[in-house]
C-alpha cells in the first residue's frame, strides 16, 4: 500500500483506527482510487495529473483526522 510512502509513521495507526472510524476508513477508500487513478495509463497525463493532486490532499485529510482521533478516540466512532 502506497500509504507507507506517503504516512510511513501514521501507517499501521491509521490501518488500526479506521476499522472504528468510518470517515476515516472512507478517507482511506478514497486515498486507494486516487492512488490507481494516478497510476492508471489509460488516463490522460492531465487527469492523473489530477489524481495525484487528489492523493495529496486525501494525505493531508488522513494525517489531520488520524492525529485528531488519536487525541479523542470516540471521535467520529459509530456504535
Amino acid at each position: 500500500m502506497i500509504l507507507r510512502n506517503d504516512l510511513p509513521d501514521l501507517a499501521d495507526l491509521i490501518l488500526t483506527l479506521a476499522l472504528d472510524h468510518p470517515t476515516l476508513r472512507e478517507a482511506v477508500d478514497d486515498y486507494e482510487l486516487a492512488c490507481s487513478s494516478e497510476q492508471d495509463e489509460t488516463l490522460s497525463p492531465e487527469l492523473r495529473a489530477e489524481w495525484a493532486n487528489i492523493r495529496k490532499e486525501l494525505v493531508r485529510e488522513i494525517e489531520r483526522q488520524t492525529r485528531r482521533i488519536s487525541v479523542n478516540p470516540d471521535q467520529q466512532r459509530k456504535n
